[in-house]
């Protein structure tokens, strides 16, 4: 995040989510479109929120969850910020030796 000058007036949401497929039950008729960014942007210009915090899960359905959330970064990089997932209890390297590594990679790929 930019420093707090930055956000003096502006709404920032510090913990959402986008994805490529709905992980919850109950199923959702649109699981492609439903987490999707452009229906988080949708969502955030309807509550007046100007900027987001996503926060990364590679939860069912989502393995490549840090590879989807920059993108979208990348496409709205004054909107969006990422948190990147390292060693959810979702994956399989969750409470595994070597954290330190997967955290320092995650930061070089991911910033």
């Amino acid at each position: 995040m930019e420093p707090a000058s930055h956000a003096a007036g502006v709404l920032v949401d510090s913990h959402c989510h986008a994805r490529r497929y709905w992980p919850y039950e109950p199923p959702v008729p649109d699981p492609e479109t439903r987490p999707a960014v452009e229906q988080l942007l949708f969502e955030m210009d309807r509550c007046g929120v100007d900027e987001a915090v996503l926060v990364t899960a590679r939860i069912d359905h989502n393995p490549d969850n840090n590879d989807y959330v920059p993108e979208c970064v990348r496409r709205y990089p004054e909107r969006l910020y990422q948190f990147a997932d390292v060693d959810c209890m979702w994956t399989p390297t969750y409470h595994t030796p070597g954290a330190a590594n997967r955290l320092a990679n995650a930061v070089r790929t991911y910033g």
